[in-house]
């Protein structure tokens, strides 16, 4: 179980897999943190992240702040969730950020 708390934080110090990502405006609804709802610009140049939470604009992703944290820290990719409705956006962007992300599947080793 995962929760991202601040989400412009989190955004700031991920590990992003990829060196290059043309920016992307993702829409996030977060019902419990208002702090992480909204639009949020998200680039990467020569492997250096710029995220910006936007007043206005159109969003090239929507998506809920539980599966972003899915996509983020590699449960479920975005292409997978976009298949079943859980995020909304044109096949390539989706893509072009999901790339960005882990896919590494995170291990819970717990040993009794």
């Amino acid at each position: 179980m995962a929760r991202i708390v601040s989400l412009a934080d989190f955004f700031a110090r991920y590990a992003y897999q990829v060196a290059e990502l043309s920016a992307v405006t993702i829409a996030v609804q977060d019902d419990f943190l208002p702090e992480n709802a909204g639009l949020w610009q998200l680039s990467i140049h020569a492997g250096h992240a710029t995220v910006a939470k936007l007043a206005t604009g159109t969003a090239d992703i929507t998506v809920m702040i539980q599966n972003l944290t899915k996509a983020m820290l590699g449960y479920r990719t975005l292409e997978s969730q976009a298949h079943f409705g859980h995020v909304q956006g044109t096949p390539q962007q989706i893509a072009q950020l999901s790339a960005a992300f882990s896919h590494t599947k995170p291990m819970l080793w717990d040993y009794f």
